[in-house]
């Protein structure tokens, strides 16, 4: 069964931190593209990359809108479950999360 989003990471954070959430997901997805209302440009179809602070609490995750950022990974006409595989995999997805991380004073919980 082809998953066309996929949580590559939760990673537990510090608090007190600026977003007052206690955990970072990663994920890898594919999007159709199109035209993005919020920000009023169109966006390609295909991979990307989402870091999102979130709050998890047992069974129940909440985040606060525009608190992450995503990253446009590879362009791509129709989705592919090998792609998206390859994208998952990819080592500088690391280097965003990071850069994110150190963006926002974020650390990791030990």
């Amino acid at each position: 069964m082809s998953e066309k989003r996929i949580r590559l990471k939760r990673i537990a954070l510090k608090a007190p931190n600026e977003f007052k959430c206690n955990t970072l997901d990663v994920e890898a997805y594919y999007s159709l593209g199109g035209m993005n209302y919020f920000t009023g440009r169109p966006e390609p179809r295909g991979y990307w990359v989402s870091i999102q602070p979130v709050n998890v609490d047992g069974y129940c995750t909440s985040f606060t809108a525009f608190t992450g950022i995503k990253y446009f990974v590879k362009e791509a006409a129709r989705f592919s479950q090998k792609i998206m595989n390859e994208v998952a995999a990819d080592p500088g997805i690391e280097r965003y999360t990071s850069e994110f991380m150190e963006q926002h004073g974020l650390e990791m919980e030990v």
